[in-house]
């Protein structure tokens, strides 16, 4: 079967879509659950995942890895979510999140800003320059994170399979597109397909797990993890001892080697 991402900007009514498009299809639909799960699994503060998936880094986390561990531990969470196909995701950062998984249609709604505009000034009784501020700030705080983090905008077409442009489309009509495209063999889950999936959920498990070593270099192959560590030498004994303790408690996981590269102490 098939998983499913919409990604959107604030307003283009992203939400009543996916929420529809799930229950078209009889599958889960999930948004904020996943960073809740995040909170419970790691016990971060919501409101901590929330500004690291949603505000563009400052100059000070490009020398912080906090930032890029809240997001680890998201990415971590919704892996487990979509291990089993059959969802619909409409919560942030999707089309990052899940890269590199095969079997997932990405999806980016995009409408005319002043369609936005005066949805939120419906919505939320706004003013229309108060709701034009906000959405130009959210979209451009937006705009940073992807830049910063991935080097590209959040919402540039290669990210996606398919853009639609809902400011003319009824909620069904972007639906009946959305359900055309998903039937296509490429979106569908295969032997490979899910095997990618475990192994890049593995990967992520143990990347969340390794707060004190955010830039090691992870690669599981069928449940085998191969981990590289920048560390001074003499630590190399206390280092693999910890690191291999803490790995192999992670569901998946079967032989672990650790090697480190010389780092001055």
């Amino acid at each position: 079967m098939t998983i499913i991402t919409i990604s959107r900007g604030s307003y283009s009514r992203g939400k009543e879509i996916a929420e529809k498009l799930a229950a078209k299809l009889n599958y889960k639909c999930v948004s904020r659950e996943v960073l809740l799960g995040a909170c419970g699994q790691f016990s971060v503060p919501e409101n901590k995942l929330t500004e690291a998936i949603n505000s563009a880094p400052s100059f000070l986390d490009r020398f912080s890895s906090e930032k890029e561990q809240y997001i680890n531990r998201i990415r971590a969470t919704l892996l487990d979510y979509v291990q089993n196909d059959n969802i619909v995701y409409h919560g942030l950062a999707g089309q990052f999140l899940l890269k590199g998984v095969d079997n997932v249609l990405k999806v980016c709604l995009i409408a005319d800003m002043e369609y936005r505009i005066k949805l939120m000034m419906n919505t939320e009784n706004m003013t229309y320059s108060t709701a034009s501020d906000y959405l130009k700030k959210v979209d451009e705080e937006r705009k940073k994170w992807g830049q910063r983090l991935y080097g590209i905008k959040p919402f540039d077409p290669i990210l996606f399979d398919l853009v639609i442009h809902v400011s003319n489309l009824t909620v069904d009509d972007t639906i009946d597109i959305i359900l055309y495209t998903a039937k296509f063999g490429c979106f569908q889950a295969t032997a490979e397909s899910q095997k990618i999936l475990v192994n890049m959920t593995i990967k992520a498990r143990i990347a969340a797990s390794l707060d004190e070593h955010p830039n090691a270099s992870i690669t599981v192959e069928n449940g085998n993890v191969y981990i590289g560590i920048k560390a001074p030498l003499n630590q190399k004994d206390r280092i693999t001892k910890e690191i291999t303790e803490t790995v192999e408690k992670i569901e998946g996981v079967k032989e672990i080697k650790v090697t480190l590269e010389s780092k001055s102490s």
